[in-house]
């Protein structure tokens, strides 16, 4: 029985097996094609994507450089304007400075003087006491 088996099993296997072999065989290549189309878009869809990945960093940077250079420029103008007031500001308090410094100058010479003619006047008067004893 078994041999009988045997002789029929390549028969039986042509005929059901193969047919179904065949068409998954068929099913099989259907999907290679289909995944190497998927890949081939794929691959269009990374290089795009670079390649607008790249256009939008060339923007960036072309505008960055851009408001660096803008920002540079009023930081500069406003580093000038402020050195220009403090100059301002540093002669005028110098200029103060030294009319203070005159005038207090003035002030202790007049001062020594009142000191000398009172001290003068001191000694004076101790001579005048002393003569009317």
């Amino acid at each position: 029985m078994a041999s009988k088996i045997a002789e029929k099993a390549p028969g039986w296997f042509s005929r059901i097996l193969m047919p179904e072999l065949v068409e998954i065989k068929g099913e099989l290549k259907n999907i290679n094609t289909r995944i190497g189309a998927l890949d081939s878009k794929i691959g269009s869809t990374k290089s795009e994507l670079k390649s607008d990945i790249l256009r939008v960093e060339e923007k960036l940077t072309t505008k960055i450089d851009g408001v660096d250079g803008r920002l540079t420029n009023k930081i500069d103008e406003l580093d000038k304007r402020l050195s220009e007031k403090i100059e301002s500001v540093d002669v005028k308090l110098t200029n103060k400075i030294d009319a203070v410094d005159e005038k207090l100058t003035h002030k202790i010479d007049d001062l020594d003087k009142r000191l000398d003619i009172v001290q003068r006047l001191s000694v004076l008067e101790a001579k005048v006491k002393d003569r009317e004893r």
